[in-house]
């Protein structure tokens, strides 16, 4: 009983394994040809047997599972290469997936996260750095040539910003109330 999902597990880790590559399409495809290499073996049991041996209701359960099997396989090869390629574009650690654009190029190269050595990302990868100097870009321009090197964040913090904006919606609540509106 435990043979057919090991056998659709099998043929999907190949396929998944093999993705996007001629491999995986052939694990799918030898995943198939098995299925349907049992199905014809029912077909030669009930032959071998002359009608004695009916699998008719195993044949549709084996032609349901080809299908899933082979859809799902198919699925799974269709699927993009591995994740470390991707990381590796964005500048993130091949071990772990760590965001390493923010991190000092003079520092060590090891991932502070997984601990593997890494090159540092070129500075074409610092998209949070460009992302900011577009902003900053459009708000100087926007507020007519401020320097934005001057504005100051806030000094209070989030939860004295909600108390003060509480307090004042409460204010205008209970003036609200006095004048009758």
């Amino acid at each position: 009983m435990l043979f057919f999902p090991a056998y659709a597990f099998l043929v999907w880790y190949f396929a998944v394994k093999h993705r996007r590559r001629p491999l995986g399409l052939v694990a799918v495809v030898l995943g198939l040809v098995g299925i349907l290499g049992i199905s014809f073996l029912h077909v030669k049991i009930r032959d071998w047997s002359n009608g004695a041996i009916q699998i008719e209701s195993a044949q549709f359960l084996l032609y349901t599972y080809a299908v899933l099997v082979f859809g799902m396989g198919l699925f799974f090869v269709a699927l993009p290469r591995g994740t470390a390629v991707r990381w590796r574009e964005v500048g993130a650690c091949q071990g772990c997936g760590y965001d390493l654009r923010s991190l000092e190029p003079d520092t060590d190269t090891r991932c502070p996260e997984c601990g593997k050595h890494y090159e540092p990302p070129p500075p074409e990868y610092d998209v949070a750095g460009s992302q900011q100097r577009k902003w900053s870009v459009n708000l100087s321009e926007t507020l007519g040539g401020i320097d934005h090197d001057r504005i100051q964040p806030p000094t209070r913090t989030r939860a004295e910003a909600r108390k003060s904006l509480l307090d004042r919606a409460g204010r205008d609540t209970r003036e609200a109330a006095k004048h009758g509106h």
